[in-house]
């Protein structure tokens, strides 16, 4: 009895340290559709869960399948500031196919507590406990499953802090099926022969009167 005992309490606790914390820092891809046509679009947001103080920098990759998608845009999110106004800086660079280097840097502080003569906005109040990092677009190109990984270079909070340890990863996926081709239904082909037939029959007869 107490083997058993035993044996269910390690079988309980080995489930609960799989399941990842509420609070953990997550990283995910999110596509808005996870299946789109050859030839079709589709965005995927790099978005940051359980963040339990602000994000002043990040630098990760996004992996995908070259093969089935093409990736046509980049858009970074607000979270650490207006590139265009100086608040932040970022850059992104393809290196290899099927791998794109996302880097942001935030030159805002974050709060008005830790700079008592900055101005705002600061990073507490850009931030929520979950917010999108960057908005990548894809374009489908042959038929297949790609995965959405991520991997991270460096991750601090507006002090300089490391983040990146403990950080939960989640990967999205988008699968490219075939392209959807309008085909004439049986009873719209027959219609169209009758009406080809009339106005064949139509213009002898006026023929004939001529």
């Amino acid at each position: 009895m107490k083997t058993s005992l035993a044996a269910a309490c390690l079988v309980t606790a080995s489930i609960f340290a799989a399941i990842p914390s509420a609070q953990a820092l997550t990283i995910s891809v999110v596509p808005s559709s996870g299946t789109i046509a050859v030839g079709g679009n589709v965005n995927a947001d790099v978005v940051v869960f359980g963040l339990g103080t602000t994000l002043g920098a990040f630098d990760v990759n996004i992996g995908f399948n070259s093969v089935f998608l093409s990736l046509s845009n980049i858009v970074f999110g607000a979270g650490l500031g207006n590139e265009a106004l100086g608040e932040a800086i970022t850059a992104s660079v393809a290196s290899t196919p099927g791998t794109v280097n996302l880097f942001e840097v935030s030159l805002l502080e974050s709060s008005a507590a830790t700079c008592i003569f900055c101005l705002a906005p600061y990073l507490d109040t850009l931030q929520s406990s979950s917010f999108v990092l960057a908005t990548l677009s894809f374009t489908g190109l042959a038929q297949g499953t790609s995965t959405l990984t991520t991997n991270i270079n460096a991750l601090s909070d507006g002090a300089g802090n490391d983040l990146s340890g403990g950080a939960i990863l989640q990967a999205g996926s988008v699968t490219v099926g075939t392209q959807t081709v309008a085909v004439p239904e049986p009873g719209s082909l027959a219609l169209f022969g009758l009406g080809l037939l009339g106005l064949v029959c139509s213009r002898r007869k006026l023929q004939q009167r001529a």
